[in-house]
């Protein structure tokens, strides 16, 4: 994937996460918090490719409906 092309990836995920941000979670809830397990893990010897990290971030929140999409400052724990 070359620059262009990645950066139209990340704005079409972008603008996914800001068409649905105003019906979303401010803050995180105690299941999205205990999902970020899935992130505890050895660091690679070599990096992947950006375009593999950029949809492993988005996936694994678009599939985990506890996740928040945080555009807007998290004062407190509402929870």
């Amino acid at each position: 994937m070359n620059e262009l092309d990645l950066q139209a990836d990340a704005d079409t995920r972008g603008r996914r996460y800001l068409s649905k941000n105003a019906t979303q979670r401010v803050f995180p809830s105690k299941a999205a918090i205990s999902a970020l397990e899935a992130f505890d893990e050895p660091l690679p010897m070599q990096g992947f490719p950006t375009e593999n990290t950029l949809a492993l971030l988005d996936d694994r929140c678009r599939q985990d409906p506890c996740c928040p999409y945080r555009s807007r400052p998290v004062h407190n724990d509402p929870a």
